[in-house]
């Protein structure tokens, strides 16, 4: 795995999109993940077409509070798009990461994962 910080995330997954890589496990690090970088993920996600095998770990920033709305849950499965190829797509959030809504704040992984299941498979 490398480890890079969600700063430099999208730069570095567009940088593999001429290998044609099939499975890539990505450990981001470091910096607290925001809406943004999320979205950036995505986009940059969607030019690696032969990715069959995804696996995407952000509970390196275990020390700090990423707060990740719907906005950069639509921002990073719009960047994806539909992807044909991808047969699993593993995200492991840190365990601080909130999806916050307008009644109290709820585990990421339980809100994010219908809407990214819904747009991107």
């Amino acid at each position: 795995k490398n480890e890079i910080p969600p700063k430099q995330a999208s730069k570095f997954l567009s940088s593999l999109s001429c290998l044609q890589l099939k499975k890539l496990d990505v450990n981001f690090s470091e910096t607290t993940m925001t809406d943004e970088h999320f979205g950036d993920i995505g986009t940059a996600i969607h030019k690696l077409p032969t990715l069959q095998k995804l696996r995407l770990d952000f509970s390196g920033s275990l020390g700090k509070a990423s707060v990740i709305t719907s906005v950069g849950v639509r921002s990073f499965t719009t960047g994806m798009g539909k992807c044909p190829a991808l047969q699993l797509l593993d995200i492991n959030f840190a365990y601080n990461c909130y999806y916050p809504t307008r009644h109290r704040p709820t585990r990421f992984d339980d809100e994010a994962a219908n809407a990214i299941n819904t747009n991107v498979f």
